[in-house]
């Protein structure tokens, strides 16, 4: 077989390439040589032999792996690829334009998920007398099937209910009966923000929680005051507006005298975590990083508190994980102390771990694999990652998982079949 391509330049990223390279492997009848496109890439660029990429292949399109004479064969008599889900997997591959190989766009890897059906409302549950008890048990009921795996087809029935609370609070004349209605309604954008939050919609989220911490002021409560600035940094957090992030969890912790220990403990990580995309020295690092640290850690003997309507919990397994991600989230590579996060994670070892917490706890394995150049190690985590992440639905962590696909792409394992793997299993839920 003649060596095509050898010393050939080629950048996905540029236009230009794109169009090079197409003109480069143009046949004589006007269609694209594929077949010698993709032996192209396979050798020059990520080096990969016969074999590996007809198991890579292989697998993603017959659950079983081409031979090397098998896939010598296909790129000799560019007999593939002519299906376009089977282009588009080796535009994945190779991080290719789509261009490249005659497709507009990736689209056609995206599963199609079912949607739960849309359940019809009660009229009179939307319509009629509102039932306080009621309201507070379902809002729980919301809290709760979110950490479990995701409530994102309640929100529709949290926007009806807080349009219902809007509409009796103003008539309500008691302050008894004032208060009531009012952090019911704290406690439901709260949660609305929260699942918002999780699905990416940061617009949304960000009004649920602007709302409650009016409400809360209006209702002179420190505590949902403290709750709403925690959840509002989290989506700003999320959202990489650092700056903002850290003023509302140092707003939150300065509301202290009027919050449980516990819910201190909370407030004090994320601080942490804020605080790390700042870091520039070690005495930043102690700062603010280490010593929120330490004082949550101080938190975690003292009576648990009453979750209430804004559930902030503080768990042990909570603040390993936060703090595992404190000391991992400095901008400056040096400043990361993986060693450090390990062993926070170490702590979680024989934990009862529900399917959120698996989907944690694997990316920040990820992540501190990496840091200590573990790359097969990280991108097997992160390829488990992604198998739970398929059943929870939560938008943030995919994101999260795909910033450490970059990340990891980036670094030296980045041409590896694992990799192509993990960026081939992202492609097919989309953005």
């Amino acid at each position: 077989m003649r060596h095509i391509g050898k010393g050939l330049h080629y950048n996905p990223s540029s236009d230009e390439d794109v169009t090079y390279i197409l003109n480069y492997f143009l046949r004589e009848d006007g269609t694209t040589d594929y077949g010698q496109l993709v032996r192209f890439l396979r050798k020059e660029v990520f080096h990969w032999t016969a074999e590996e990429f007809g198991e890579l292949y292989g697998k993603a399109t017959r659950d079983k792996p081409y031979g090397k004479r098998e896939m010598q064969e296909k790129e000799r008599t560019n007999s593939f690829p002519l299906d376009e889900k089977r282009r588009a997997l080796l535009a994945v591959f190779f991080q290719a334009s789509p261009a490249l190989f005659g497709l507009e766009s990736l689209d056609v890897l995206i599963e199609a998920r079912e949607m739960p059906p849309s359940k019809e409302l009660s009229r009179v549950l939307y319509s009629g007398p509102i039932d306080l008890a009621e309201y507070r048990s379902f809002l729980l009921s919301c809290w709760t099937l979110h950490l479990r795996r995701t409530a994102r087809e309640l929100l529709d029935d949290i926007e009806l209910r807080i349009a219902r609370l809007h509409d009796v609070l103003p008539y309500e004349t008691e302050p008894r009966e004032k208060t009531q209605p009012g952090r019911l309604l704290c406690g439901y954008h709260l949660a609305g923000g929260m699942i918002a939050k999780d699905q990416r919609r940061f617009d949304l989220a960000l009004s649920h929680f602007n709302k409650a911490l009016i409400l809360a002021r209006e209702m002179k409560s420190p505590r949902l005051q403290a709750a709403a600035l925690y959840r509002r940094g989290g989506v700003l957090l999320d959202w990489r507006k650092f700056a903002e992030a850290w003023r509302d969890f140092s707003e939150a912790e300065a509301l202290k005298d009027y919050t449980p220990p516990r819910m201190r403990g909370s407030i004090l990580v994320a601080r942490a975590i804020a605080g790390g995309f700042f870091v520039q020295d070690h005495e930043d690092m102690r700062k603010k990083v280490l010593t929120p640290v330490k004082q949550a850690h101080d938190l975690l003997g003292t009576e648990n508190q009453d979750e209430g309507l804004h559930f902030i919990r503080f768990t042990d397994q909570g603040y390993h994980v936060d703090s595992a991600i404190a000391l991992l989230e400095s901008p400056i590579e040096r400043f990361r102390c993986a060693h450090a996060a390990r062993e926070h994670l170490d702590q979680l070892k024989g934990h009862e771990e529900g399917i959120r917490q698996q989907t944690y706890n694997l990316l920040l394995e990820a992540k501190i694999s990496i840091c200590t150049k573990a790359h097969d190690e990280a991108v097997q985590a992160a390829l488990s990652a992604f198998d739970i992440l398929k059943q929870v639905e939560t938008g943030v962590n995919m994101q999260r998982l795909r910033q450490l696909c970059r990340e990891l792409e980036a670094g030296p394992y980045g041409k590896s079949t694992e990799v192509a793997r993990l960026r081939l299993q992202l492609a097919t839920v989309g953005a």
